[in-house]
């Protein structure tokens, strides 16, 4: 037999709970956790498309397969590099309540 002595509660907050609560603030804008992870798989998704798109017509038209890196194609500014759609993308998720 067993007899534990002490606090059984916790006082300090982990990382999940301290996210637990910021998703729950009602000035958030609620998209529950499993929105908050499948958005970013589906603008992955679109950002990729969009940049293979653009590669292949720019092959086609223009000859040059290095055309999206170089920004010659207006879609490649706001898809090109993953990070950078992603980091845009969650601007919209943390703006004042609307």
């Amino acid at each position: 037999m067993t007899i534990a002595l002490g606090k059984f509660t916790k006082y300090e907050n982990d990382l999940f709970d301290i996210m637990d609560d910021w998703l729950r603030r009602d000035s958030f804008v609620f998209v529950s956790w499993s929105g908050l992870l499948l958005f970013r798989c589906a603008y992955f998704t679109v950002g990729g498309w969009f940049t293979g798109t653009t590669f292949v017509t720019s092959w086609y038209t223009h000859g040059l397969a290095s055309s999206y890196l170089e920004g010659c194609n207006f879609l490649t500014a706001a898809v090109s590099t993953p990070a950078n759609s992603l980091a845009h993308s969650l601007l919209l998720l943390c703006g004042p309540k609307a």
